[in-house]
């Protein structure tokens, strides 16, 4: 039955899109394997990306959820959910031919979506559909499903002029190690640790003992040190060569230019990829070669999620991710989607009247992602999204994450 559609013609009024559903991520809070962000840019093919509507990423054989919000539609309307391949993507929940929840005091429904057996990144649609599972389609998530890639990864305990030695045990690195696949699960990339040997790195000549400079400086005789010349230091000793490798240290210093006082830094990781060109070289290495500098140091940071997603961040920096908008920062503060994204700069967000320190002030509609809250300077701040972009959008710098990060996990560009 055909229904009549009017045309308001208004220059005042903005264009709005009324959807009668939409897909969401299924919950709120840290990230989980099972309930990944969706990539929701754009929603035209062509111009704004080749992925009509979202865009949702699982590993093959996994399960994962995702909510389907009843914007414009009747609680009792019957939804069925298709997939155009099922070989591809299986419809878990709802069951063949049944619809889903017609609960009137709920406004969403729950799909479960599984990754099908797959040797190459493949996707297809996942439409919802009114009255059957031929019906008209009410939306459409494409879902992008990706065969496990491996990444080994060696830690490192270090030992700086002479401290005691720094290190995390086997069992806080495998368990740091799940915390941060939760998050690379959406893409289908898997960190293992290497062994679970540590072994403790030491390392002399350091302007303060345990810990690394995080900033330059320049001592009263005049001598300049750069903070990269000691991170450079950390990075060049006994890298596993078979592995993405991680240093852990006690202290990340900052030391203030005309007081020379040192203090901690803000600063909780530092990740290199191949491209970053240093020249430091390790005197201990037999002919001065340069050692290349990839890998990442960190300290400990003050939470459990803090701590897997800056190494979650840290690592897609070294596999070949910049900053999300390549650190403009007007497109950040604009962007919607950048609060969302694993690589936002900061580790917290900030509101329009926080300091001018603050270079990525936001407004509170685009703080409200539901990642969870950092406390820092007094206040809880959220925390920015987990979320790695699956759509190619030309306008915005490595729109598709996705295949930066596994093409070099193939290339093995983590490799020192």
């Amino acid at each position: 039955m055909g229904f009549l559609v009017e045309v308001v013609e208004d220059q005042k009024l903005l264009p709005q899109a009324v959807v009668p559903i939409r897909f969401a991520r299924a919950t709120e809070g840290e990230s989980k394997a099972d309930t990944p962000d969706l990539d929701t840019r754009g929603f035209l093919p062509g111009k704004f990306g080749s992925a009509r509507g979202p865009v949702i990423g699982v590993m093959s054989g996994r399960t994962i959820r995702v909510r389907l919000v009843r914007n414009r539609l009747a609680h009792q309307a019957k939804v069925f959910v298709t997939a155009d391949d099922p070989s591809i993507v299986e419809i878990v929940q709802p069951s063949k031919d049944l619809p889903l929840n017609t609960n009137s005091k709920v406004d969403s429904d729950t799909v479960y979506l599984k990754g099908g057996k797959i040797s190459k990144h493949r996707m297809t649609i996942v439409r919802a559909r009114w009255g059957s599972s031929t019906g008209p389609v009410l939306g459409e998530l494409s879902v992008r499903v990706y065969p496990r890639l491996r990444v080994p990864v060696q830690f490192h305990g270090t030992r700086i002029n002479e401290s005691d030695p720094f290190l995390l045990l086997a069992t806080q690195a495998k368990t740091l190690l799940e915390d941060i696949n939760q998050i690379y699960a959406q893409v289908g990339i898997e960190f293992c640790l290497r062994s679970i040997g540590i072994p403790i790195e030491s390392y002399t000549g350091f302007l303060v003992r345990g810990g690394v400079l995080d900033n330059d400086v320049t001592l009263p005789n005049g001598q300049k040190i750069a903070s990269n010349e000691e991170y450079a230091h950390i990075l060049s000793v006994n890298p596993n060569p078979e592995a993405l490798n991680v240093y852990t240290v006690e202290h990340l210093f900052a030391v203030d230019p005309e007081t020379g006082k040192v203090e901690e830094a803000t600063t909780v990781a530092i990740g290199w990829d191949p491209s970053f060109v240093w020249d430091y070289i390790n005197p201990s290495l037999p002919e001065g070669k340069p050692q290349a500098s990839v890998g990442v140091v960190t300290r400990l940071a003050q939470s459990k999620q803090l701590m897997a997603h800056v190494l979650a961040h840290e690592f897609g920096h070294v596999l070949g991710l910049d900053h999300y908008g390549n650190s403009s920062v007007k497109d950040l503060r604009e962007d919607l989607w950048a609060h969302r994204n694993l690589m936002h700069p900061e580790i917290a967000l900030h509101p329009p009247e926080r300091s001018e320190e603050h270079s990525c002030k936001s407004s509170p509609a685009r703080m409200a992602i539901g990642y969870g809250h950092i406390t820092g300077e007094g206040i809880a701040l959220p925390f920015p999204g987990d979320w790695i972009g699956t759509k190619a959008i030309p306008a915005i710098h490595q729109s598709h994450q996705w295949f930066v990060l596994r093409d070099q996990v193939l290339k093995q560009a983590f490799l020192p």
